[in-house]
């Protein structure tokens, strides 16, 4: 069996991915958040307490339903990592060190006709052979989908455990076995109840509600962010049939975010809108989308009223299958504002790019984190900090996949700015990742990652411009173990000599699945194509 290029340190069975491989090895980079058992575990949030049974409830009632179906699946990954600086701008501290990682994980997938779900699990322990910073970190990503009823009622639910940087002023790292005090643990999780109804042969309708949490280490996020929980409605209905000339679909939602701390004050996003469309040619049909809203942000929006019509005029261009371009150019309260789609499939390469300008709030960002986090990484991608304002997002972001015989490349340019309107400052974060993964022997592969961004904080001048490179040879052991070596160079380069700093780090790695994994499902696999579609913010 030959070792998926983009898939270091994964399962057998899994989609070959070409992930990041942090600094200390692991590439098996699960969307998953976790936090230091030692030197003390974040307790549950009142609200994770109520949350979290429901997820695990529907994920353990799926096992009772369609219990054949499961595949549950322990492993361990035991991983040596020399550094020669695992405690950057830290006082008292040795620079160089060994590191041991022993990471129990756990992999359990459900396939099943009406029911999909799966979990990925990992305890992290971190030694250190002269540091006197031992920690714990857990990491997991559980998603579940049930079809109720047929065709109709439908229930999706979603946590993960993980860890993020806190604030960009601070020096920044790709991973956890590095010694800093900027790191928290960030945990969601969510349930989502839909009813799904057809409207004759020509029309669909979606009634969609979500609740959902994002908690913190407290102590850690005060003053910068606080635990917080969304409640979002919305009421989607659009036209199915493509043999007519005019298409249309009209959306409702209100979504509330509150935060624990009273010094955040709570959001409140409302909006109504109708996108139509007319073909005027059969691959080419121009966009009109009229709609309101009336948003309600307290202070946090400073004198602009966050309210007022929305307008947009574009197009949609669909040659064939395979390529699809939409583009949206128009108005809402704090100006323009512009929205572009663009999707290419070949045989062999795969593009995609998007721009969106999207008002946000941390808890909706991170909520949406729970299924786009899987494949970024260590850590993700984008490293902007936490926080507790509403901002305005703009985010470019493209990415080409190439897959040829024993060839994986991936390339991901992206670049995102908040803009808090309240403080009248921005931050933003520019950068371009590219993984390469070759089939260069029977089940070896060679694996090579490349990161580089720059952010500029919101608060002061203070920018950092951080690159990562990576190189790991992988060989598969039969069909449940995989052995690697690599070497990666990090180097953060900052203005303020505070957050400056350089590693060098080697690290072995060895991982053993008790058995074959299955392959991962889709969260919400058990649902219609369309009602999947529908759920896509469109505007």
């Amino acid at each position: 069996m030959r070792g998926d290029a983009g898939n270091p340190g994964g399962a057998p069975g899994d989609t070959p991915q070409p992930r990041v491989i942090s600094a200390s090895g692991e590439s098996d980079a699960v969307a998953i958040r976790s936090g230091p058992a030692r030197p003390g575990v974040s307790r549950p949030h009142p609200r994770a307490v109520v949350v979290l049974p429901i997820v695990v409830g529907l994920f353990c009632g799926s096992a009772l339903a369609e219990e054949k179906n499961w595949s549950i699946t322990p492993g361990i990954s035991l991983s040596e990592t020399w550094s020669d600086n695992v405690a950057p701008n830290s006082g008292g501290y040795d620079k160089s060190d060994f590191v041991t990682q022993t990471i129990p994980q756990l992999r359990a997938t459900l396939d099943g006709r009406r029911v999909q779900a799966d979990l990925d699990y990992r305890l992290q322990n971190i030694q250190y052979a002269r540091n006197n910073r031992n920690s714990t970190y857990q990491q997991y990503l559980a998603r579940a989908g049930a079809e109720v009823l047929p065709e109709h009622f439908f229930m999706d639910a979603a946590s993960s455990l993980t860890q993020r940087n806190i604030n960009t002023n601070a020096v920044r790292v790709n991973n956890n076995y590095t010694i800093t005090d900027n790191r928290t643990n960030q945990l969601t999780a969510s349930v989502r109840p839909s009813w799904y109804q057809a409207l004759g042969a020509n029309a669909e309708a979606l009634l969609d509600y979500e609740h959902g949490i994002v908690n913190y280490d407290d102590s850690k996020v005060e003053g910068t962010a606080s635990d917080s929980s969304l409640d979002s409605a919305s009421l989607v209905m659009n036209s199915l049939s493509e043999q007519r000339r005019l298409s249309w679909k009209v959306k409702g939602q209100v979504a509330h975010i509150n935060y624990d701390d009273n010094a955040f004050d709570d959001l409140t996003f409302r909006h109504t809108g109708l996108l139509l469309g007319y073909r005027v040619l059969p691959h080419l049909s121009p966009l009109a989308l009229v709609g309101y809203e009336d948003n309600d942000f307290g202070n946090n929006f400073g004198s602009t009223d966050p309210r007022g019509a929305i307008w947009a005029l574009g197009f949609r261009w669909q040659p064939n299958t395979r390529n699809e371009l939409e583009a949206l150019a128009g108005h809402r309260f704090f100006g323009n504002t512009y929205r572009v789609n663009w999707r290419q499939r070949g045989r062999y390469l795969t593009s995609e790019l998007s721009y969106t300008e999207e008002l946000e709030g941390e808890t909706t960002s991170a909520l949406q984190g729970v299924s786009l986090m899987e494949n970024a990484g260590a850590y993700p991608l984008s490293s902007l900090g936490v926080t507790g304002d509403v901002y305005l997002s703009k985010t470019l972001r493209a990415t080409a996949r190439y897959r040829k015989s024993k060839t994986t490349l991936t390339v991901t340019p992206f670049y995102t700015k908040r803009e808090y309107d309240s403080s009248s400052q921005d931050e933003s974060d520019t950068g371009i990742y590219g993984a390469w993964g070759w089939d260069f022997a029977p089940n070896t592969t060679l694996n090579v990652n490349l990161q580089w961004d720059k952010t500029d904080a919101a608060s002061g001048d203070q920018n950092q411009t951080f690159t990562y490179s990576a190189i790991q040879l992988q060989h598969q052991i039969g069909v449940q173990s995989t052995a690697s070596l690599g070497y990666s160079y990090t180097r953060a380069d900052s203005n303020d000599n505070q957050l400056a700093y350089n590693e060098n780090a080697v690290t072995a790695q060895l991982i053993h699945w008790f058995g074959t994994p299955a392959k991962k499902t889709a969260p919400d696999t058990t649902a219609p194509r369309s009602r999947r579609q529908m759920r896509e913010p469109q505007f």
